[in-house]
């Protein structure tokens, strides 16, 4: 390898993902940073996103049970 390594073509993988919130733009952050397999290159990239909303719980466990042993008729 006196000359180095031949040209080739990136094949990235992932090598590290961070998260993040972003408290100036008010949303999260995702860090990706990708390697090349044969010649050890390093790229970033940045997405921004906003998580989905939590669900709500549709029945707490006191309503369920008061249907549950309620009398019905």
């Amino acid at each position: 390898m006196a000359r180095g390594l031949r040209s080739h073509r990136h094949q990235y993988y992932d090598h590290d993902i961070k998260r993040y919130y972003d408290k100036e733009k008010g949303c999260m952050v995702k860090k990706l940073m990708f390697r090349c397999m044969i010649c050890g290159k390093v790229y970033h990239e940045r997405y921004e996103y906003k998580p989905p909303p939590r669900k709500q719980k549709l029945c707490k466990v006191l309503e369920r049970n008061k249907k549950k042993y309620s009398n019905r008729y």
